[in-house]
């Protein structure tokens, strides 16, 4: 939460092509982290419990969409246009 709150005033504030990265960053691991819990069972990982969940509910897909959303919209804006040179 604290990277996705960091990640909108760098790519807002300061145009800057490693802000965009790292947005697309905090983007794609949104959308990963309930693709892994919906898909892996991956187990206890140190003081994280099983987070497995094979199914899903509406909440999920509203935020598995919204990540894939944004990460597409993030992947357009670092690739889709060349930048002018300074």
């Amino acid at each position: 939460m604290a990277a996705a709150g960091l990640a909108v005033p760098v790519v807002f504030l300061r145009r800057h092509r490693t802000g965009d990265l790292y947005a697309w960053l905090v983007a794609a691991c949104g959308l990963g982290a309930p693709l892994l819990r919906r898909y892996v069972d991956v187990g206890t990982l140190g003081p994280l419990p099983n987070m497995y969940e094979p199914i899903w509910f509406e909440e999920k897909i509203r935020a598995a969409w919204a990540e894939g959303i944004a990460t597409a919209a993030l992947t357009v804006l670092l690739f889709g246009h060349r930048r002018r040179p300074a």
